[in-house]
């Protein structure tokens, strides 16, 4: 059977509806996967939602609050979505100790992060772009890929050049994630967990972009959610 991959919306309070650009689903869909997408629910939901799904999408979106990693809200800090950031936080924690495979971009690759106790730069000062005035789907700069990492493993090489849409990044790293990717000005490009079988968090859009190592990210989470559905249960630490 198709793996089902759970992808996280965005809200707009303004129209009080939720929001998913539609490359995520076909990145998923051309993977080989099914897609649902979850809404903000309590937490006492959180095991129900995350029993229906194989694998997990922690798209991108707007700024984490920094409460969540013991900091002061920056001037640059721009708009917060309170309700999402808890279901994430408290939904990635629940993924994280059962053992469920997640990707997170952008995001979600700083939530990733937050979660298991690292920081956040919450503006970038750099003299390389990354909030770039360019197609979605055009890359705009390098990184470097940690050779013999998940990441690695999983793009199959060792540069790559991405496309960008962020002004925050990952800081201080947490306990248990290292660092699998790099652009020039040492921005941290890519994150992954020591321990979990795959927990992978990068900067970049894969689901925008056109190149064959950024829809590989998306083959091997589904590849990791076939076997998590092959594995007939889950235990929650």
């Amino acid at each position: 059977m198709k793996p089902v991959i759970g992808i996280i919306c965005g809200w707009n309070e303004d129209e009080y509806n939720y929001q998913l650009k539609s490359a995520y689903v076909y990145s998923v869909e051309r993977a080989g996967g099914i897609s649902i997408l979850l809404p903000y629910l309590g937490y006492d939901s959180i095991p129900r939602l995350a029993d229906l799904c194989d694998g997990l999408l922690f798209s991108g979106g707007g700024d984490l609050d920094p409460v969540y990693w013991g900091a002061l809200t920056a001037p640059q800090t721009r708009e917060i979505d309170p309700a999402r950031d808890l279901f994430e936080i408290q939904l990635a924690g629940y993924a994280f100790n059962a053992g469920i495979p997640s990707l997170g971009i952008c995001r979600g690759c700083q939530l990733f992060n937050a979660v298991a106790g690292g920081s956040l730069i919450q503006h970038i000062e750099s003299h390389i772009c990354h909030e770039q005035n360019a197609p979605r789907h055009h890359p705009i700069h390098d990184i470097v890929v940690k050779e013999g990492s998940l990441l690695s493993e999983t793009i199959q090489c060792t540069t790559l050049r991405v496309n960008s849409f962020h002004h925050q990044a990952v800081g201080k790293v947490a306990p248990g994630l290292q660092v699998s990717a790099w652009s020039a000005d040492n921005i941290i490009e890519g994150i992954e967990s020591r321990t979990h079988p795959f927990w992978l968090g990068v900067q970049w859009h894969p689901e925008c972009m056109r190149d064959d190592s950024s829809q590989r990210l998306f083959a091997a989470l589904i590849d990791a959610a076939m076997a998590e559905q092959a594995g007939n249960g889950r235990v929650v630490y």
